[in-house]
């Protein structure tokens, strides 16, 4: 009941957005019926009717969504068919986006929301709450989409049989294979919005694999922003449940380390908004990254226009995903304070005055073992670059007392001991991270995070002992 309700709102307000006419809202509980008031939220009914168990219209004996999706489809159509929705600028860069949504009324903001929300919520410059509205509603339609193109393939396949049949339909059963992908993407986004305080940025699924954006947080309001890119092999299949985890704890000790400063609000992002290249033997790594590099500098400089004040805003990269951070902060205008690169092949460049942040300001954290560190094959290793603070990933004591541990190899969290990674909770790494993101980095331990790859690529090999 309650979400029919709201679709009755939402459909009504987008109509009266652009012919005139009253914004409705649910009731506020208090008893009494003003204007513009209409039906209950899920938990003011809930509220309503906890003394006595039942409703009094009877007890729902089940449910069907396709009512209200052909109410919201019906609308949508309707909508979109008119030219009084206004356009956002042609190739509009994040700041123009902000302005043209700022001049926007609320009731034909939410009629956008309505009638194009893919456009709504991709678009860089655009409030992040807006964004998360437009992207959930896609996931239902999304997936009726992907359910019919399947069947539809799989219906003019012939049954597999035959030498050759893989040859043969080599291009439908990779086909298959990408929107199967894709469909599992979906679930695993539904998945982890369901944890609850997440925001879905963006959703596009455009490409041979889909892109995605999750925060864990409200990307509107925190005072401190980090924005992770992972590396090589990364999904949203594959792997968002995993790297939201892990945004989840690198929130939590950001938080713990502004306790005593107040207490401001982080919020971290998982950015999969690029197509990472799946192995290290795919043509055209370089320019995988540059492409990368320009969606993610998009998405920086739209969280820094989507807002009046400034937050303090953190890039993170890790691995080949450093490297995509890397090219994209050299880019002007991103707006990002501190760059944090963790187990990087290198950051496209083999001078730190060519990335557009605060000098002092960019870090690397290098575990022992990571040969994919070692040997940067992206422009310098960072950790032996001028100008760049090297934080520690061994094990170490705080100022404060807590013992952390030591990270080794190159995973972010190492799937045979989730203790170990650079990301993984307790380590040295983890905290070293979280108090660049918190804005504090004076309570960082640091440490050159130099080893035997490092020395041998250098050719000072003979001295390590």
């Amino acid at each position: 009941m309650a979400e029919f309700q709201a679709a009755e709102r939402a459909c009504a307000n987008a109509i009266n957005a652009l012919y005139g006419g009253t914004q409705y809202r649910a009731h506020d509980g208090d008893g009494r019926a003003e204007p513009g008031e209409y039906g209950y939220s899920a938990q003011q009914l809930a509220a309503g009717m906890g003394a006595q168990p039942g409703l009094p219209w009877g007890e729902p004996f089940g449910t069907d969504p396709g009512v209200l999706a052909f109410l919201l489809a019906g609308i949508r159509q309707m909508l979109a068919g008119t030219s009084m929705l206004p356009s956002p600028p042609a190739g509009g860069t994040p700041e123009q986006n902000a302005a043209w949504w700022a001049s926007l009324s609320p009731g034909v903001r939410q009629a956008l929301v309505l009638t194009s929300p893919g456009l709504v919520g991709n678009l860089n410059g655009l409030p992040a709450r807006a964004r998360d509205q437009a992207n959930r509603a896609r996931l239902g339609t999304e997936k009726q989409r992907l359910d019919a193109e399947i069947d539809r393939l799989r219906a003019d396949l012939p049954p597999r049989g035959g030498p050759g049949y893989d040859v043969t339909h080599h291009e439908e059963l990779r086909r298959l294979e990408q929107l199967e992908a894709k469909r599992a993407s979906l679930k695993e986004i539904g998945d982890t919005l369901k944890l609850g305080d997440r925001q879905l940025l963006v959703l596009d699924l455009s490409g041979d694999r889909a892109e995605a954006a999750v925060a864990v947080g409200d990307v509107d309001t925190a005072e401190h922003v980090a924005v992770f890119t992972p590396g090589l092999g990364s999904t949203v299949d594959g792997g968002l449940e995993r790297y939201d985890e892990q945004m989840r704890q690198l929130q939590y000790q950001s938080e713990r380390r502004l306790r005593q400063y107040g207490g401001e609000e982080v919020a971290t992002v998982t950015w999969i908004g690029y197509q990472a290249p799946q192995q290290y033997g795919d043509s055209g790594l370089a320019g995988q990254a540059e492409a990368g590099a320009d969606d993610l500098a998009e998405f920086n400089r739209g969280i820094n226009a989507s807002r009046a004040d400034d937050p303090h805003l953190t890039a993170i990269g890790h691995s080949y995903g450093s490297t995509t951070t890397g090219m994209a902060v050299q880019q002007p205008g991103t707006g990002v304070d501190d760059v944090v690169v963790i187990g990087s092949p290198g950051m496209g460049t083999s001078d730190v005055e060519d990335l557009n942040v605060p000098a002092g300001h960019t870090y690397a954290v290098e575990a022992r073992g990571d040969y994919v560190a070692d040997f940067g094959r992206f422009g310098a290793d960072p950790n032996q670059m001028e100008g760049v603070t090297n934080l520690s990933a061994r094990e170490e004591e705080t100022v404060d007392g807590e013992q952390l541990s030591e990270t080794t190899g190159h995973a972010t969290r190492d799937k045979d001991d989730p203790k170990n990674g650079y990301l993984a909770q307790g380590t040295t790494s983890q905290h070293n991270i979280s108090t660049v993101v918190a804005g504090v980095p004076e309570q960082a331990v640091h440490d050159d995070g130099r080893g035997f790859g490092d020395y041998l690529r250098s050719g000072r090999w003979l001295w390590v002992r």
